[in-house]
């Protein structure tokens, strides 16, 4: 998620045949090519650049900053390039925003685990906070540092102040879990604090909220000693004693206790879903879900407690393209299972009731359920050198055993897979007399491949060698109608076993 930025040096001189009115105009062109190449940089200061060698020691001194690691290439970056340097202006000495060329410092991406562009992190006081998955605009960015900043712990100092603080929150939240912890050592609060913060962004202060109390020997009729954590309202409201148990077995305890059956899965908190590998029993709807559809989603998730499956409900206006991918277009209610790990996606079809929905999630859950596979119509006629797959053709075209396969992936919207369309055809067009290669490509956003052959990125080329065990071989090279060919002639030599006839013939 960060950018580049470069501007040519003005120019100084007239064209060679420029009239005198034309040589008089081009010095107050120059002047005001400086005086932007001036405010870019004056714009560029509000964002700092840092290194491999310059990253920890920037991030230790600085209370809150943002780091953005981008890749120059990247489009996404591009486009929030202004909004984050507005943000930097608008936050002023808050917050620090930072660059990182993660192509550059791969030292840095390396040790954050950076995977995809642009990817955003918050450290506060110099250790790292949260992960930012939210909207890449100036307010969003500044509305998630004010959030992030803003304490999440209510502390009081005693049992008469908890009192209070406790009732406040009942009428401001009536459905929030109410967390309370006990006179806690400084680097315990800190944990807390760290924790809460983090709840509050999953689950939000509707359904969370934290206390902590310096003294006191009982809450809400619970007694309580020193390093206890209550949720009131739990069944055993003392879920742990951080000075007995460890933060970490506490902080498990509570979040089993605080997280609703059927969570709310957004921007915020989808991360944690992909880290997790999580497999999740989802319902989409515009906006909230509704109380009746709630009602029977948490049902359902209350027959399914065996089963290793998390119940969410997703805004589809939030997250607008993952209906289609989970192939739920025309469904409704909108309900499937997703796989974070696998990426398989199993489609509902049956009837809404609770006792449907939890025998679906069952047979998730004892691997008898057949997984969804998005499939275009296949084509009525498939004669072109550049042969199409869909997902229903998978097996048939991509599989033979009989041929050399090379498979372009790509999606439409993709500029990369525009650049490389008339190479591949022509690559196609000059190979299309070879009857053992077949030369193909697939829109994944519409088809899905198999599991282990899903695309990461567009353009993704794979090539499948003859035989029953094909070993796919990812084209890493340069998308040169040259390149592809030398690529293709050594893939096809080696799966000839070495056919030096083979190699001529491409």
């Amino acid at each position: 998620r960060a950018r580049l930025q470069r501007l040519p040096s003005p120019c100084s001189h007239a064209p060679p045949h420029s009239s005198p009115q034309q040589a008089m105009r081009v010095p107050f062109a120059a002047l005001g090519l400086f005086a932007l190449a001036v405010l870019a940089s004056v714009a560029a200061a509000d964002v700092v650049d840092l290194h491999d060698d310059d990253f920890d020691e920037f991030i230790a001194k600085e209370k809150v900053v943002l780091v953005k690691f981008f890749a120059p290439w990247c489009g996404h970056c591009k486009k929030m390039k202004d909004d984050y340097v507005e943000a930097a202006k608008e936050l002023g000495d808050a917050a620090k925003l930072v660059d990182v060329d993660a192509t550059e410092e791969k030292g840095l991406a390396s040790k954050f685990g950076i995977k995809g562009f642009p990817s955003l992190k918050l450290f506060l006081d110099g250790e790292f906070a949260a992960d930012y998955n939210g909207g890449r605009t100036k307010d969003a960015m500044v509305a998630f540092i004010h959030d992030q900043t803003r304490v999440a712990t209510t502390s009081v100092d005693d049992a008469a102040a908890l009192t209070a603080a406790l009732a406040e929150a009942k009428e401001a939240a009536p459905a929030a879990k109410l967390v309370v912890a006990v006179t806690l050592a400084e680097d315990a609060a800190k944990a807390f604090e760290k924790a809460a913060k983090g709840a509050r962004t999953t689950l939000g202060e509707s359904l969370a909220r934290f206390f902590h109390v310096a003294a006191g020997e009982e809450v809400e009729g619970v007694k309580v000693k020193a390093g206890d954590v209550v949720v009131i309202g739990a069944e055993t409201p003392v879920v742990g004693n951080i000075e007995a148990d460890g933060f970490e077995a506490v902080e498990k305890a509570v979040t089993k206790e605080i997280t609703p059956l059927v969570q709310a899965l957004g921007r915020m908190n989808a991360q944690n879903f992909v880290d997790a590998g999580a497999s999740i029993v989802l319902i989409l709807s515009e906006g909230e879900l509704p109380a009746d559809r709630r009602e029977v989603m948490t049902e359902a998730a209350k027959l399914s407690k065996d089963v290793d499956v998390s119940f969410v409900s997703i805004d589809e206006t939030e997250l607008a393209t993952f209906k289609k991918y989970m192939g739920l277009e025309d469904k409704d209610p909108a309900i499937g299972i997703y796989n974070f790990k696998t990426d398989q996606k199993f489609v509902y079809q049956d009837e809404f009731t609770a006792g449907a929905i939890a025998k679906f999630a069952a047979a998730y859950g004892d691997g008898s359920l057949k997984p969804f596979a998005k499939s275009e119509p296949v084509p009525e006629t498939n004669d072109a050198p550049v042969k199409i797959v869909v997902g229903s053709t998978w097996d048939a075209i991509v599989n033979d055993p009989t041929k050399d396969v090379l498979l372009e992936q790509y999606a439409p919207w993709c500029g990369h897979c525009k650049k490389l369309e008339p190479v591949y055809n022509e690559l196609a067009e000059l190979l299309k007399d070879n009857k053992d290669l077949v030369i193909a490509k697939m829109d994944s956003t519409a088809n899905d491949a198999p599991p282990e052959f899903r695309a990461k990125g567009f353009p993704t080329i794979q090539f499948f060698p003859k035989g029953e065990n094909k070993k796919i071989v990812e084209y890493q090279g340069d998308r040169s109608l040259e390149d592809l060919k030398t690529f293709l002639a050594d893939q096809a030599s080696a799966s000839a076993g070495g056919s030096d006839t083979e190699k001529e013939e491409l």
